[in-house]
């Protein structure tokens, strides 16, 4: 939900933040497990097992999807989720892929993009809200971006050696490069950008850039 609280109350946006930390991991514990109680596929014919799977994902990740997509029929099929959950010690937010392929049966994740905390604690602030999703939402074309950097990073050897700016739909996320992909390590509502940099956001969005160079 929208919250009233002053844009300039930081403790606040801390102690939201140190709760979705402290509280997200158990019930991504408690979803999968009542999952895996409801998960009983009684035909082994590729259609029912893609569809019990695909109602199995949506139970494990309920709450906490950004983005889902089932297409394709038979052997075909294909089920997509973006979701954002808790992962590691100390916990970091991140936001994930899941694909389910039809043909096989097969569950397929990937690490999209990780998140500093004081990059959630930043998005709670700037968009005055206490639903995570909501938060998780704003940094979806960060994820996606960062994800097709990363590969093309990968396809030729190379590392990024200082941060990227990427648009985000109401502000712009900064990343740096880490082994496993990348962090966004702050977020700036496009209110707080001076008229050059406000101006370089706005163009690409408009454009639809990767990047807000």
């Amino acid at each position: 939900m929208t919250t009233t609280v002053p844009i300039s109350n930081e403790s606040m946006a801390r102690a939201i933040t140190r709760r979705t930390l402290r509280e997200t991991a158990e019930r991504q514990r408690e979803a999968t497990s009542r999952a895996v109680r409801r998960y009983a596929p009684t035909r082994q014919r590729r259609g029912p097992l893609f569809r019990a799977g695909v109602r199995f994902i949506d139970d494990c990740l309920r709450g906490r999807v950004l983005a889902r997509e089932v297409v394709g029929a038979g052997k075909a099929a294909l089920a997509s989720w973006i979701f954002w959950e808790v992962q590691g010690e100390p916990p970091r937010p991140a936001v994930r892929l899941a694909t389910l392929d039809g043909r096989c049966g097969s569950l397929t994740e990937t690490d999209l993009v990780r998140v500093s905390q004081h990059a959630l604690q930043r998005l709670f602030q700037r968009l005055r809200t206490t639903d995570p999703a909501r938060v998780m939402r704003e940094l979806l074309p960060a994820a996606l971006s960062a994800a097709r950097l990363y590969a093309q990073a990968r396809a030729h050897g190379e590392r990024y050696a200082v941060h990227l700016r990427v648009p985000t739909g109401e502000g712009e996320a900064a990343l740096v490069w880490e082994d496993a992909g990348f962090l966004v390590t702050t977020w700036i509502h496009h209110d707080s950008m001076n008229d050059q940099r406000c101006s370089q956001w706005g163009l690409a969005v408009a454009q639809d850039h990767l990047l807000c160079a």
